[in-house]
């Protein structure tokens, strides 16, 4: 489910939209997708930055309780930076896209319950096992679409395929809280796959100068593609 979730940019379905639908102002069109869809949603006409990349990437939707936030003005640069760059690009079409991953996300992630359940998770993620889709969201909140489980991080970091597409290839850089971290996002990466970072997770103590580092958790970059 986790690496379905992570490539539904490896399709898109055309679908046609009354003229009333595609003329409206757009927080229009996007509470008339969200109804036919049946999304309860609010929508904001503003835009958001991602929390992770700032600058680079917006917040399109995300949950508040029952209700899905959708921001406007995060589909309103999407349609002016993708238009250029994709001929076909149809903003309704991303528009439904982005509430039906956000509600595919929401009813496919089970996060693992209580403190066993979560050591069990870790244990077996580290052996390789397959998990139920968000199960590290168990761990402890460390901000927005970051958790802590023991001293590893696990960090999702939504996208456009349009923003996915620019980005490969290049440098980023990813806020992580107070602390700004620069990494190379690989031309032949797989959103479906994690991007491990050994060694930017967490210290089991604090390091201290001229002694040994402890030891020290990973930094798990989990890309979900829309």
């Amino acid at each position: 489910m986790a690496d379905a979730l992570r490539s539904r940019n490896a399709w898109r379905t055309r679908r046609l939209y009354p003229p009333a639908v595609s003329a409206a102002p757009l927080p229009d069109r996007i509470a008339a997708i969200a109804e036919r869809v049946g999304i309860p949603v609010q929508v904001d006409e503003a835009s958001a930055d991602h929390p992770l990349l700032p600058g680079t990437e917006h917040v399109y939707a995300a949950w508040a309780g029952d209700v899905l936030h959708v921001h406007a003005g995060a589909f309103a640069a999407l349609a002016e930076t993708a238009a250029a760059s994709a001929p076909d690009f149809v903003l309704e079409d991303e528009i439904e896209a982005h509430l039906e991953a956000a509600v595919d996300d929401r009813e496919a992630a089970e996060p693992a319950e209580g403190d066993e359940a979560l050591f069990q998770s870790h244990a077996a993620f580290r052996r390789g096992e397959d998990l139920p889709h968000g199960w590290y969201r168990g761990g402890e909140a460390a901000g927005p679409a970051r958790w802590i489980v023991d001293l590893d991080v696990f960090a999702e970091v939504w996208l456009s395929a349009y923003t996915w597409a620019r980005l490969v290839g290049t440098r980023l850089s990813l806020t992580l809280g107070e602390d700004v971290l620069e990494i190379e996002l690989p031309a032949d990466a797989d959103p479906a796959e994690a991007l491990v970072l050994e060694g930017a997770g967490l210290y089991e103590s604090e390091p201290f100068e001229d002694e040994p580092l402890p030891p020290c958790g990973d930094l798990h970059l989990l890309f979900f593609v829309v």
